[in-house]
């Protein structure tokens, strides 16, 4: 798997909508189109969404805690100490995926500052691939007559 970093328009809500687009492949535009909103996001969203594209994610964000191993796939959730902020990250294969546009960098190496101080990553939904469905072998029912 491959993620196609994006940022999010300057000044926008939309970090996860970006976050969906970089883990889907996709344009935003597809992202924003399938949550139907182009305002902040909730878990329960990302996750259906996500679900819409073809991946599986946890029903519910996990806590980081001391001694967390975080997923090779994750949306990741950033708060802010001092405020009700919240911001969505990608973080895959040991790596963070910022959309924010004044991050700097965007892209970075999973550090334990990511874990502690303000912002810091609070939670995250673990994301798989969905395997594809089995197509079912249908018994050929046809009956030869006399």
């Amino acid at each position: 798997m491959k993620i196609d970093y994006q940022r999010q328009p300057p000044g926008s809500s939309l970090c996860g909508q970006t976050c969906v687009a970089m883990i889907a492949g996709v344009p935003l535009e597809e992202s924003i189109s399938r949550f139907n909103s182009k305002g902040g996001t909730r878990t329960k969203q990302v996750k259906q969404v996500l679900e819409s594209f073809g991946f599986n994610a946890t029903n519910r964000l996990k806590r980081v805690t001391k001694g967390t191993i975080i997923p090779s796939l994750a949306i990741g959730k950033m708060r802010w100490s001092n405020s009700n902020h919240s911001h969505w990250v990608v973080i895959y294969d040991g790596k963070i995926y910022d959309p924010d546009p004044i991050t700097t960098p965007p892209i970075r190496k999973v550090r334990k500052q990511e874990f502690a101080g303000s912002p810091r990553i609070t939670s995250y939904l673990e994301i798989k691939r969905a395997k594809p469905r089995r197509k079912r072998k249908t018994k050929n029912l046809s009956m030869a007559t006399n």
